[in-house]
């Protein structure tokens, strides 16, 4: 289906999602990282909108996208041109291997796709998948309003910088 309008996928999205850009620089805001060049995979990377952002943030970043579509990563790869060290990776991030280990991985409006059980197998992928300490950040769609209290009573506090630990601390906090 995202073969077929590949080509304009970004001015689609921003036409679609009011301050698309705000919206992914507050996901790159979000994404920290102790390494000056950190290894960063992008997951169902689509065009590569988020890892552009990222890159203004860290420059030297080894990049690996990842998307089911193939012509993605062809409108991804003229987008990073200039950066022929950018990995492309077309496969099913929610069944394929993600490889190495990552100082970041990245996700934006791509998990909502998968079912509950899907979403269960790819979390605990990414987590064999980053160094320890490291940080996932999914940019996504969530149910909001009323639901919000509900949905953070279920988040362990030790998955929280509230909890008292730091977020990713392999040494205090419990993943699944």
């Amino acid at each position: 289906m995202f073969n077929t309008f590949a080509q304009d996928y970004d001015s689609q999205r921003e036409y679609i999602i009011p301050q698309m850009h705000e919206y992914s620089r507050a996901a790159v805001w979000a994404m920290e990282s102790d390494a000056p060049e950190p290894s960063i995979i992008d997951i169902g990377a689509d065009t590569g909108l988020l890892s552009a952002f990222l890159l203004e943030k860290y420059p030297g970043a080894r990049l690996t996208l990842v998307d089911i579509s193939g012509n993605m990563p062809d409108q991804a790869w003229k987008r990073f041109a200039a950066r022929p060290e950018t990995a492309y990776v077309v496969s099913d991030y929610s069944e394929s291997d993600l490889g190495g280990q990552y100082d970041l991985v990245c996700s934006a409006l791509s998990i909502h796709h998968l079912s509950a059980e899907e979403k269960r197998r790819l979390f605990v992928r990414i987590f064999e998948a980053l160094k320890p300490g490291c940080l996932l950040v999914n940019a996504d769609q969530a149910e909001g309003g009323a639901a919000v209290p509900q949905l953070l009573e279920r988040v362990p506090p030790e998955w929280t910088n509230g909890g008292g630990t730091a977020c990713g601390d392999p040494e205090t906090s419990r993943y699944p």
